[in-house]
């Protein structure tokens, strides 16, 4: 038996991996989404974050696998490790609702802000009611504002309405001497 090995670069293997995941998005977009999963997958394996996130939302929403949140969970938590901003929001997203693991405040509002400080606007909105609330970081409305008003500039659609909720809440706080 011959045994045959490439040698791929650096800069090869990031172009073959960019390739693969094209040709699943493709696939996906026309709805062949068994083909979708195949040129994912073997992309994720290989340890690229882009797939490694695209094969975790298949599991997440049932395209091409049977739904199945762990596994979504398994994949969106090593492309969230290899930093993906999105993979990051959608395991905290996760977290937040216990689908596929089980409900961690502090961890899910770490991932939250991590993805937020990559600029992700969902999660500025999110990281914004976590301080708010006080749920998984130390409350405060300096910090809600702030990244309530970095959302908003992205033009997520709720954050201006909660930006005035905000002001209200912390308006009334101050009349009754709580500010």
């Amino acid at each position: 038996a011959v045994a045959v090995y490439f040698v791929v670069s650096d800069d090869n293997y990031e172009s073959v991996q960019s390739d693969t995941v094209a040709l699943g998005k493709s696939a996906f977009e026309d709805g062949r989404y068994d083909d979708a999963f195949h040129w994912f997958e073997n992309s994720a394996r290989s340890g690229y974050a882009e797939a490694q996130y695209r094969v975790a939302l298949m599991y997440q929403q049932g395209r091409g696998v049977d739904r199945d949140d762990a596994q979504a969970v398994r994949w969106f938590r090593m492309a969230a490790k290899q930093a993906y901003a999105e993979a990051q929001y959608q395991l905290a997203v996760h977290m937040d609702h216990g689908r596929g693991v089980a409900k961690n405040p502090k961890r899910m509002a770490a991932w939250y802000q991590l993805s937020a400080n990559k600029g992700v606007a969902p999660a500025m909105y999110k990281v914004a009611a976590l301080y708010a609330e006080g749920r998984g970081v130390e409350q405060s409305y300096d910090q809600a504002l702030g990244w309530i008003i970095k959302a908003e500039a992205k033009k997520f659609p709720e954050a201006a309405a909660y930006r005035q909720q905000l002001v209200s809440r912390i308006k009334n706080k101050a009349r009754a001497g709580d500010a």
